[in-house]
């Protein structure tokens, strides 16, 4: 399931780098630990506003 086709002009502050850094070894590598993330963060907050295409089939 791709839940994000792009993230366009992500920032993150040094903080948030290092924070991140600090789990993508789980995961392999930074983008998948951002789209991980963010997909916590859409579960826990289903009505952020975003405009995304979700696949509902997988």
């Amino acid at each position: 399931m791709q839940i994000l086709s792009n993230v366009v002009n992500l920032r993150l502050s040094n903080s948030e780098l290092a924070d991140l850094d600090r789990v993508v070894p789980h995961y392999g590598d930074r983008s998948k630990a951002v789209r991980a993330a963010l997909k916590l963060l859409l579960d826990q907050q289903p009505s952020a506003g975003l405009d995304m295409q979700t696949n509902k089939e997988g």
